[in-house]
């Protein structure tokens, strides 16, 4: 399994979009979205950051995926690009296979 993370904020250019132009994008995204569940990818949260986090990450938006694998979610970040997303949307990602914290941990230890 690979998690996969987003972190995002509105452009200028989506909030110059009119308002049915954007509910026009969301729904396109909403049914590419769909297309995606169908093949195993869950999405574990989607949420808007919360100003009181501390150490806050200068986004807005999350989004936290789990794909069935690694070529899946490069075929989603294909697949956001083909869609214009980044037209829209300032964005960070970061993925990776699923690992426990003491894998982790012992990554950090052996640096």
């Amino acid at each position: 399994m690979y998690i996969y993370v987003e972190l995002w904020n509105a452009k200028q250019a989506w909030k110059d979009l009119p308002k049915d132009e954007r509910g026009k994008f969301a729904e396109m995204c909403g049914g590419a979205i769909q297309s995606l569940l169908s093949t195993g990818v869950e999405i574990l949260s989607w949420g808007i950051n919360d100003p009181d986090t501390d150490h806050r990450a200068a986004y807005d938006y999350i989004g936290v995926w789990k794909f069935p694998s690694k070529e899946s979610a490069q075929n989603f970040e294909g697949l956001v690009t083909q869609a214009g997303w980044f037209n829209y949307f300032e964005q960070i990602s970061a993925g990776s296979a699923m690992m426990s914290p003491p894998d982790v941990m012992g990554n950090l230890v052996n640096l």
